[in-house]
């Protein structure tokens, strides 16, 4: 290993490992009398800065603004074959509305960060909901045997995460033919 290469240690899930070189920081740098650092001491240059960028929130809130200032709602729409496992979640564009998997096995619609729907005799056994490709949203257990449906069998073309709280499942001419009636 060349002296201005170090190790860090940890800093991501698992504790692997991660190799960085960074010429900045040489054992020629000036001051640099503790050479080479140990991974408890990483070089003061690593990492390096990230560019500066606006927050999730902000950006969120422009876009919910310019959306809803145009009239228009930004719902989520969720198309066959799309899928929510364990620990995911689906969100509504103005963020409201979110539907989740838990990691408790509970399958539940949370709308100004309040439960305000579950699925029926669902927990603890969610693996996962999809939004399958006859047209059904189904919630699946770990086995792969279903536990809750919506009944949308050869009706649904897709499942909306709404802004106003409701999660609903619309036919191929946008009428709904199931829905958790949790909206404003």
């Amino acid at each position: 290993m060349r002296p201005y290469e170090w190790i860090r240690r940890g800093g991501d899930i698992g504790g692997s490992v991660r190799r960085a070189t960074n010429r900045a920081c040489s054992p020629t740098s000036p001051g640099d009398a503790a050479w080479p650092r140990s991974p408890s001491q990483p070089c003061p240059c690593w990492p390096p800065p990230r560019p500066r960028t606006r927050s999730r929130d902000t950006a969120k809130a422009t876009r919910t603004t310019q959306v809803q200032a145009a009239g228009h709602r930004a719902d989520s729409r969720f198309y066959a074959t799309s899928t929510l496992y364990k620990n995911q979640a689906w969100t509504s564009g103005n963020g409201r509305t979110v539907l989740r998997v838990q990691s408790d096995g509970n399958f539940i619609l949370y709308k100004d960060n309040r439960p305000v729907w579950q699925a029926p005799n669902v927990y603890p056994k969610a693996d996962r909901a999809v939004f399958q490709d006859d047209g059904n949203f189904v919630v699946y257990d770990r086995n792969g045997n279903p536990v809750w449906a919506a009944g949308t069998w050869h009706k649904g073309h897709y499942v909306a995460v709404q802004d106003d709280g409701n999660v609903v499942v619309y036919n191929s001419a946008n009428q709904p033919v199931w829905a958790t009636n949790t909206g404003d």
